[in-house]
């Protein structure tokens, strides 16, 4: 694990809180970066939240982190590692509509 931490390699879930107004500029910013971002509207302890997941390269979480800060002062977020992206069964040039990845982005 700590090989393949220091090489970056794989993918990377961030499920991101934000209680911010600018729900929709920080949306807009992320897949502006070209990350894909999936947004569900959420309640939290303190009232209404959007929860944003983003799959990322793991050698760009840095970007996306940055892009957060820039939004957030002290941004909750978590970070899974994933095994697997994709889609089953494979399609040839299938972009989702509900859950963009970084890959499917770069195919447009």
């Amino acid at each position: 694990m700590w090989i393949e931490e220091k090489l970056a390699l794989g993918y990377v879930l961030i499920r991101v809180i934000a209680q911010s107004n600018d729900e929709e500029q920080l949306r807009s910013r992320i897949s502006g970066d070209g990350f894909g971002v999936t947004s569900v509207d959420a309640d939290g302890l303190k009232g209404k939240v959007n929860v944003f997941l983003v799959i990322s390269k793991r050698k760009r979480l840095k970007s996306v982190l940055a892009i957060l800060s820039e939004f957030e002062p002290t941004p909750f977020y978590t970070i899974e590692d994933l095994r697997n992206v994709g889609t089953t069964p494979p399609i040839a040039n299938w972009i989702p509509g509900a859950f963009s990845t970084e890959a499917n982005l770069k195919k447009r």
